[in-house]
């Protein structure tokens, strides 16, 4: 059997040249030295078995990751193995070994003190000039740190999930209005956010927001949002003036971050609401157009009217207003619910008022559940591509 020049086993030096070796020694010595070098030096663990499954040659490496050493030359890698994996898994091994040549993947493999670890494996078969497979070299990182941070961030995900939801307005409902809404974060967490509060008796305010993007940095973006806004309606409830001072604190937050103003933007819409009046008003900046349907039928936008908050350092915000009167229906909602498939935004904002206005008559937490199954989404995170919130309110 042929020796991979490059190989020792254990942690000697190897039978390749000496480092006294002198400097007239032929190119194939010289290149065999530096492979064995090589070799003994890298962080990767590194096994090498014949075509039996018998272990030949590992380096250091592999003595500092599994705390075997040389006693292991002779037997076969299950001398690691963690047991955590069935038969079937490592068959699937090999089938990718003999079709590809090599396979990649995660394995859990258990130390000689009996600790389990994961590591990061490269198996690689290697032949000789006929096609011929000679050994099977495994190349391999110990990635257990690696996999106990991201379980962790996982669990600090979850749990930033949970205070997310927690933040959301619950449903508010009485003899002059019923509202609700629902929040589907793209991933574990989003920047997506929908607040109200009852100011008094008869008055009502409405505020959805839409961080650009998705991930912890907007989730932190549209809690502190959430936060400014309570403050704010202490001072106004205008919609134009809450918008413009919203906007004038999101700018002084991100004024010295050029960086962050080029990558982020907030979109939002606010509603007051004055169910005694039977009057609403409202403003919007960058965000989709909310929807009213009267008792008719009928469908008014609440369109935006100046650019996303924090962009510029001023905005002039128009308001809008009007009446109504009998049941009617308000809908808010950010662009995941819209930018959905090939339609495009107006196609998808017309589809949505026909959606609305044919179930407008039902109670407002099941038009949701009708929108969200007409337009094809799940509640569950990951199965779509941005943040999704909606937002109803039944007026009587």
């Amino acid at each position: 059997m042929t020796i991979p020049p490059f190989a020792s086993s254990g942690k000697g030096e190897g039978p390749a040249m000496k480092l006294t070796k002198p400097l007239t020694a032929s190119l194939s010595e010289a290149s065999e030295f530096l492979a064995d070098r090589l070799f003994q030096s890298i962080m990767e663990g590194v096994m090498v078995t014949n075509v039996e499954g018998k272990i030949l040659f590992i380096n250091p490496a592999f003595t500092e990751i599994t705390g075997f050493d040389k006693e292991v030359i002779g037997l076969t890698p299950r001398v690691i193995r963690s047991g955590k994996h069935s038969e079937a898994f490592y068959k699937n091994i090999w089938d990718s070994i003999a079709r590809h040549g090599q396979w990649k993947g995660e394995i859990w493999n258990k130390r000689k003190d009996g600790q389990f670890y994961v590591q990061w494996t490269t198996i690689t078969v290697i032949k000789d000039e006929k096609g011929k497979p000679l050994f099977y070299a495994s190349v391999f990182t110990d990635i257990s740190a690696k996999k106990e941070a991201e379980q962790q961030l996982q669990e600090d995900l979850r749990l930033a999930r949970k205070v997310q939801k927690e933040l959301l307005s619950q449903p508010i409902r009485n003899q002059d209005i019923h509202i609700t809404g629902a929040y589907l974060p793209s991933t574990m967490i989003g920047g997506d956010l929908y607040v109200w509060y009852q100011l008094n008796e008869h008055e009502y305010s409405l505020f959805v927001l839409d961080v650009m993007g998705h991930g912890i940095t907007s989730a932190l973006l549209a809690v502190s949002i959430r936060s400014l806004l309570r403050s704010v309606l202490y001072e106004t409830v205008k919609p134009a003036n809450v918008l413009e001072k919203m906007n004038s604190h999101v700018y002084s937050l991100f004024k010295s971050q050029q960086a962050t103003l080029r990558t982020y933007f907030i979109s939002g819409i606010y509603v007051h609401i004055d169910t005694d009046a039977k009057q609403i008003r409202y403003a919007s900046a960058g965000h989709p157009p909310g929807l009213f349907i009267d008792y008719t039928g009928d469908v008014t936008e609440l369109e935006s009217s100046c650019p996303p908050l924090g962009m510029i350092e001023q905005i002039e915000v128009k308001e809008g207003q009007f009446d109504y009167e009998g049941r009617a229906v308000l809908v808010l909602y950010t662009d995941g619910l819209i930018e959905h498939g090939e339609q495009t935004v107006g196609a998808a904002i017309e589809e949505l008022k026909k959606m609305v206005r044919q179930h407008r008559h039902l109670e407002s937490e099941q038009i949701i559940c009708q929108l969200l199954k007409e337009k094809k989404y799940s509640r569950n995170p990951n199965t779509f591509e941005d943040d999704i919130t909606i937002v109803t309110a039944i007026l009587y």
